[in-house]
């Protein structure tokens, strides 16, 4: 027997009553959830995770069958917050001249060149000194000793303290105010708030937002796992970035034009005026045609890589 409920003057079923109150409520629910959807992402926005960063081998394909075996092939232990990233289920040991880290972990795929990633702390450990380099930028790299189960060899050039830095993609980009390849300060909001400079921002759509710093710069934070980062001042910072490159690129060509004008002036050009140019920065001069460049200075101009301009349209473009 179905029971009916006066409304209006009306008889309604109801349970037709009680479905009109579940949608009002699930629209009333809906509407509240984007509400809140709202509220938090205003907050959020802003916020970007901290990922730490474990010492670490990225390998080449040669030096990781080298040190595993020709037929080697890296297994796959869990993928990383990166696109395309992952750990692998394989180990290594890295030997210094002072000391040794075990059970160092192995990223993939493969990079170009072998890169190993550890802290300051590590490098003491080890005794080498590595430098402060932006991963990927192995020039003053040390070399290592790295160690699978079975062999040992030596890879050169690979080692690097790891910068800190934030990947994200080109919308987040946007919602933060900044752009690929500009640097940026980060305040970690922690239980001991420290204050990251120069951190480099790269932008791929490949990439998910998450600033990666190592164990030496957690540890002085002291970062806890849901703690997060903001960026301080990035427009103001990229500005200032922008104007201080435009301040030193005027000045260099000022002093290239002053120092054209003056050599253009010279009869004779001899090797320390070429010395003193070189450490200027200055890679090309304007002479005059009837100068006489000295024997040494003419080895000095091809030692700098020196292009040195006679051309009288090239003179008039002072």
């Amino acid at each position: 027997m179905q029971n009916y409920i006066e409304h209006g003057g009306e008889y309604v079923r109801d349970e037709l009553i009680s479905e009109i109150v579940k949608r009002i409520v699930k629209e009333m629910s809906a509407a509240r959830e984007n509400e809140v959807l709202e509220i938090v992402t205003e907050i959020s926005k802003d916020r970007i995770p901290i990922e730490v960063s474990a010492r670490h081998v990225h390998f080449s394909e040669e030096d990781y069958k080298a040190l595993f075996g020709i037929d080697a092939v890296m297994s796959k232990k869990k993928e990383l917050s990166q696109y395309g990233q992952f750990q692998c289920k394989e180990r290594v040991m890295l030997i210094g001249p002072k000391g040794t880290i075990s059970r160092v972990a192995v990223l993939g795929p493969f990079r170009q060149k072998t890169q190993v990633e550890i802290t300051k702390t590590d490098a003491r450990q080890l005794g080498i000194n590595a430098p402060l380099n932006q991963s990927g930028n192995l020039e003053g790299a040390s070399g290592i000793h790295v160690a699978s189960r079975e062999l040992v060899m030596e890879i050169k050039s690979c080692v690097i303290i790891a910068k800190n830095h934030i990947h994200m993609n080109a919308l987040d980009a946007k919602n933060l105010d900044v752009v690929d390849n500009q640097t940026v300060s980060v305040r970690v909001k922690s239980e001991r708030p420290i204050t990251f400079e120069d951190v480099l921002v790269r932008v791929s759509d490949k990439y998910s937002l998450a600033m990666h710093i190592d164990f030496d710069e957690a540890n002085a934070a002291w970062y806890c796992e849901g703690d997060y980062g903001e960026i301080v001042n990035s427009s103001q910072t990229y500005k200032s970035q922008e104007n201080d490159r435009q301040v030193e690129k005027t000045s260099h060509a000022e002093e290239v034009s002053t120092v054209s004008k003056e050599l253009l002036k010279r009869k004779l050009i001899v090797e320390e005026d070429i010395r003193q140019i070189a450490k200027k920065g200055i890679d090309s001069i304007y002479v005059h045609k009837k100068s006489i460049i000295t024997p040494l200075a003419k080895d000095a101009i091809r030692k700098e890589r020196i292009k040195v301009l006679q051309n009288a349209e090239e003179r008039g473009a002072l």
